[in-house]
């Protein structure tokens, strides 16, 4: 044991009064005012991309797969503290956005 009891390990769950938290997501994602309306902007404008779209019978499951994949990245982008993570997210959206513009 360390300082204090801390042994230097990472507990990812801990309970609080019968309530699971989880230490990870608590650390590394979290919105401020500016993240939380691109998250609700993501959020509204992808449902609109897919009443625009449903004029399009071809490939249309791979163009809701992606629509989806952009969407969950776009909030992880934009949810996370981490530096590092958004740049992975915010260039992870270019996979799915390639397949977009190709149909």
């Amino acid at each position: 044991m360390g300082m204090n009891g801390f042994t230097g390990a990472v507990s990812p769950v801990t309970t609080n009064e019968g309530v699971v938290v989880w230490d990870f997501f608590d650390s590394y994602f979290f919105t401020d005012g500016l993240s939380t309306l691109f998250v609700f902007l993501t959020i509204a404008i992808v449902p609109l991309c897919v009443l625009v779209s449903s004029g399009i019978r071809f490939k249309l499951e791979l163009l809701l797969k992606c629509l989806i994949a952009v969407e969950v990245l776009l909030i992880i982008a934009f949810s996370t503290s981490n530096f590092f993570v958004f740049y992975l997210a915010f260039e992870a959206v270019l996979i799915p956005m390639y397949f977009i513009i190709g149909l």
